[in-house]
């Protein structure tokens, strides 16, 4: 109630006939036009660029550039308080009363008293209370995860009411939302006959920059008015909505981002509840939070796995160690291309053929039916009895098409399942957190509760998750994609199960955990990049590997195998660089039909196809460049599009001119995670197209400077 907001003042309650409501554009009503050398914040960038490169002072007083920025912004701010007093002015001309709340009216209100608050405070009065240090952090943090899905949900409000605020112009380039749709001649129609729903076909710009990646929007103009989207072709313009209403013929929507974390937020308040009435006693959790040394029934171990063993030793090892785990946790780490579901599906089968009860998840349907579809192949290969079931998703996916795996809606209906030995049950964590699958409803802990791609995980939903379990398998890699998280939280709440457990450290120690140290992706020219400066020199190729090279003729490219840096010289690119495209497409063509390794030792070499090679982009407008330049066959994408993938060749293109000017800036251009998952992905060949500049970027801290540093090895490394 004390700051407002101008724009919107302005812009939905003055008719100013100006092509847009930016302070340059309204001040016309209430100034005259301004003489000064800079006038618009594009002037300032050009101007302050100049500067950059001439600098004629380093102070305002003694830089006329300087100055004449400084003076700019000053008379933007004598420009915001004379629109004020306008804005006042015409107020009390056409006598318009305040709709603002009188000051008796307004309040602030306290806090709402819960059981989580009441929880929450307690813990942090624990912590006071308490002199060791780890056991203090702890407390604080079991505090923050309390709410750590509503702080992880706020962004997500804001985004939207800022968005249900906006007009059609405004929302055009925000890549989410989709304005201007309009009703086709197609009649309305139910998708399935016992859909309730009808489906409305719209055609859309087909040139409007749009990700489609929402299930559910809001149609602006009524909040309370969700529709569905069912089926969308970006080629055409056209999307198919389903609603209960029958939508206006003209219609824009905005993403309906909110995931209800129920039942997971009642499951942590119940873990943490039970952990202080126990006194914290020995847990696999309470092991994961003090970050102790995994426990065996057979005592401890210096070292869970001995240094130098491989093959089939290095994995009966790790399946005895999972075996010997005394209701505890066990760290599995897997570098790209390691085998981290090859080794979880032999520990599983072993499992499950020992009558063992097993849980899977993770964040995504798709990660949980991938490690699910692997075990469930092995198990039929050596003709071990069991039952895997699929909670939620996808009951069309292909992996129903197995004998041995069935699917359930929910966790209701997989309760007649539950407490049987030798069964394996696949879902998220609003599965595994639903009091369903508690003691007190009946069902016994599960023996094993594997967490696949551990590194994008929140240690909230490990927790939640835990209460179910005797012991934890955390498999995954915090030196890839990390967790997508939106809220800002305190502490150490806010971080990955693996990020918590290892903190800084890029590998887990051999007394904490299990390290794969082989891939048989990458040619050990790629391998040893990524070994030295990801993996601390612990990552090594197999022998298999160094049959990985491509035999492409020295006029094409210097080297048959490894990593290849192309020097493009382009400015003022930001999210993207036409030069990039051209040449990548030049070259993309020219390997087309090389050939390269036979699939088996004395078979048959293969020939490139568009198939065999990734082209990744850090930003989803070269993503666009690229799939519009490149055959149809080409696979085009993001990082994240990518992970768990593979390739004889990659394509990397960093398409930004200057990395200080990039969005995201340098931390999301330069991070390592990012270029280790996408040079990672090329099993012979990885090409970087990109400024010779970036190398060379300006840094303002350590961290940035450990990025570009990152950046320029693999610039040298090539």
């Amino acid at each position: 109630e004390v700051f407002i907001d101008l724009y919107n003042v302005v812009r939905n309650g003055v008719l100013i006939g100006e092509p847009s409501y930016s302070i340059k554009n309204v001040e016309r009503i209430y100034r005259k036009k301004r003489d000064k050398e800079v006038v618009s914040g594009g002037d300032s960038i050009v101007v302050y660029e100049e500067w950059r490169s001439h600098a004629d002072g380093l102070t305002w007083e003694t830089s006329e550039i300087l100055k004449a920025i400084r003076d700019y912004n000053i008379d933007d701010c004598n420009s915001t308080q004379e629109l004020a007093e306008w804005l006042r002015l015409q107020q009390s001309t056409h006598k318009i009363e305040y709709s603002r709340k009188s000051d008796e009216e307004v309040k602030i209100e306290d806090e709402e008293v819960t059981e989580v608050t009441k929880l929450r405070e307690k813990l942090l009065d624990m912590a006071l209370q308490e002199t060791d240090k780890d056991k203090k952090d702890i407390l604080q943090n079991l505090a923050w995860l309390l709410e750590f899905h509503k702080r992880e949900n706020k962004p997500t409000w804001w985004r939207l009411f800022d968005r249900l605020g906006l007009t059609e112009i405004d929302l055009n380039d925000d890549m989410d939302c989709l304005v201007g749709l309009r009703r086709t001649k197609r009649e309305a129609f139910l998708p399935t006959p016992r859909s309730r729903n009808y489906v409305y076909e719209y055609s859309f710009d087909k040139n409007q920059p749009f990700k489609g990646q929402s299930k559910s929007y809001y149609v602006i103009g009524d909040d309370n008015f969700i529709v569905n989207a069912l089926d969308l072709n970006v080629d055409e313009g056209l999307i198919e909505i389903q609603s209960k209403l029958t939508p206006p013929d003209r219609v824009s929507l905005v993403p309906n981002q909110f995931v209800n974390p129920d039942p997971i937020p009642g499951a942590i308040q119940d873990v943490i509840e039970k952990l202080i009435k126990s006194d914290f006693n020995s847990s696999a959790i309470v092991d994961f939070l003090q970050r102790k040394q995994p426990r065996f029934l057979n005592g401890s171990r210096n070292a869970i796995i001995k240094e130098n063993l491989s093959g089939s030793e290095f994995i009966d090892t790790i399946v005895s160690v999972a075996n010997e785990l005394d209701n505890s946790y066990l760290c599995i780490q897997g570098p790209p291309g390691a085998g981290k579901t090859f080794t979880a599906r032999h520990i599983i089968a072993d499992l499950i053929a020992k009558g063992k009860t097993i849980g899977i998840s993770s964040n995504s349907h798709k990660v949980i039916i991938n490690l699910m579809g692997g075990v469930a192949d092995y198990l039929l290969e050596k003709n071990i009895n069991s039952h895997l079931i699929k909670v939620g998703g996808d009951d069309e996916d292909l992996i129903f098409n197995k004998d041995n795996v069935s699917f359930r809606k929910d966790a209701k209906a997989c309760r007649n399942d539950l407490n049987k030995p030798s069964t394996c049950i696949g879902g998220t964590a609003w599965l595994f957190c639903n009091s369903l699958l508690t003691e007190e409803h009946g069902t016994e802990k599960f023996d094993y509760l594997f967490i696949d791609e551990a590194g994008q995980v929140s240690i909230a939903n490990l927790v939640g998750m835990s209460r179910v379990a005797n012991n934890l398998i955390l498999m995954g890699d915090q030196m890839q994609l990390g967790q997508p998280i939106q809220g800002s939280h305190p502490d150490e709440s806010g971080q990955s199960i693996l990020e918590y457990l290892l903190k800084d450290k890029s590998t887990i120690s051999p007394d904490m955990g299990v390290f794969l140290p082989e891939t048989y992706r990458m040619h050990p020219d790629i391998c040893r990049l990524i070994s030295d400066n990801v993996y601390d020199s612990r990552l090594h190729s197999a022998t298999v590997t160094k049959r990985h090279i491509v035999n492409v003729p020295r006029e094409i490219l210097p080297r048959k195998q490894g990593i290849h840096f192309v020097p493009v010289i382009h400015e003022g690119n930001t999210q993207g660089s036409e030069e990039e495209v051209v040449i990548i497409k030049d070259l993309a063509q020219k390997l087309i039909n090389i050939p390269y390794w036979s699939e088996y030792q004395d078979g048959p070499q293969r020939l490139i196809e568009w198939s065999d090679m990734l082209f990744v982009a850090p930003y989803n407008y070269q993503v666009n460049l690229l799939k519009a330049a490149l055959n149809s066959d080409a696979r085009v994408g993001s990082v994240d599009k990518f992970q768990g993938q593979e390739a004889p060749i990659v394509f990397l293109s960093m398409c930004a001119s200057d990395a200080t000017e990039s969005p995201r800036g340098i931390e999301f251009l330069f991070s390592k995670n990012r270029l280790n998952v996408a040079i990672s992905r090329a099993q012979s060949l990885a090409i970087i197209v990109g400024s010779p500049t970036l190398a060379e970027t300006s840094v303002s801290n350590l961290h940035q400077m450990e990025l570009v540093s990152f950046f320029s090895e693999i610039v040298k490394f090539s």
